[in-house]
């Protein structure tokens, strides 16, 4: 039974959202991390403008500094493991 309202998101938008988490080095230049990861997204053909991807740095861990990656693809029906998997390839290069 369901006794809260439930809301789909993909209903009436086939946006969906992609995640990716990446863990740097402590010695590491962090707002050039931040800098490469925005690129990789942005630079994706799949990606959407708007909203625009966003990176946040989001904790110090054990032997990382992690960041998120957080960006929009357009008709997440048709797929969103080959582009996530295209980004963190660029993350890579970079």
């Amino acid at each position: 039974f369901i006794i809260q309202r439930t809301i789909t998101w993909t209903h009436s938008n086939n946006n969906g959202r992609i995640v990716i988490m990446v863990g740097v080095s402590y010695n590491s230049d962090l707002e050039l991390v931040q800098k490469l990861m925005l690129e990789a997204a942005t630079e994706h053909p799949r990606t959407l403008s708007d909203p625009p991807p966003m990176c946040v740095m989001e904790a110090f861990a054990e032997s990382s500094v992690n960041f998120g990656l957080y960006f929009y693809i357009p008709q997440v029906n048709e797929g969103r493991l080959q582009t996530k998997s295209e980004v963190l390839f660029s993350i890579w290069n970079k």
